[in-house]
């Protein structure tokens, strides 16, 4: 515990002085009240990326009604996340999107694909995986416009170790935007999948912060 709240420390120091803070919630956080999404206004959170599909592709169904209560608490820019689970299916990603509409949730923002192990999600073939996910990207990219992007409004949440037993050597997306994990102090940014840089960097995992849980991202 000393040590993550050393660590947070220094990323709020550099933070304050060179970057944007955000933070991302999991289906597990539940409804998350106003007070608390004012609170992590106020101190200084300014995006969120909420979960709104499962590992086992079912909606989140708090995604909405949290959605709506962080915009009424000041945070304009909400970005949404779901896992692209080729055993599942492409019909339950077109159930998550029209979902997510029609709660009110489309508005100028992205939706990202977790690239990370799931029980149940992936296939053994890499190929396979990699086919689906682009599968999953034109569709995305067809359904929810509006971010201003020219490469379309999907991006990729991954980092070196997690992405190659998934999607393998694959360059495939590398004109998206990403989104990249690694719990530290500094990014130590390693190059893959194409990319050589990335644009949101999840720094922190499971922080308790405002009378709930999340994670710590940054751009």
């Amino acid at each position: 515990m000393k040590i993550l709240s050393f660590v947070l420390a220094i990323l709020a120091l550099v933070c304050a002085v060179s970057c944007t803070k955000g933070f991302d919630l999991s289906y597990f956080q539940g409804d998350v009240s106003k007070s608390s999404f004012t609170c992590l206004k106020n101190d200084g959170y300014e995006f969120a990326i909420f979960q709104a599909g499962r590992s086992n592709s079912a909606y989140n169904p708090y995604a909405g009604d949290d959605y709506s209560r962080a915009k009424s608490a000041g945070i304009a820019n909400i970005d949404f996340y779901l896992f692209p689970c080729p055993e599942h299916g492409i019909d339950k990603i077109k159930t998550i999107i029209s979902s997510l509409k029609s709660a009110g949730c489309h508005a100028k923002n992205m939706i990202w694909l977790d690239i990370e192990a799931a029980d149940g999600c992936w296939s053994s073939s890499t190929s396979t995986n990699v086919s689906f996910v682009q599968e999953v990207v034109d569709y995305i990219n067809g359904e929810w416009t509006g971010c201003g992007l020219s490469t379309g409004c999907t991006g990729i949440y991954a980092n070196k170790n997690e992405y190659t037993p998934i999607l393998g050597s694959s360059t495939a997306f590398k004109k998206l935007q990403l989104w990249y994990p690694h719990y530290s102090s500094s990014a130590n940014f390693s190059a893959f999948g194409g990319w050589t840089k990335y644009n949101i960097w999840q720094s922190a995992g499971t922080t308790s912060a405002c009378s709930t849980s999340i994670d710590v991202d940054q751009y």
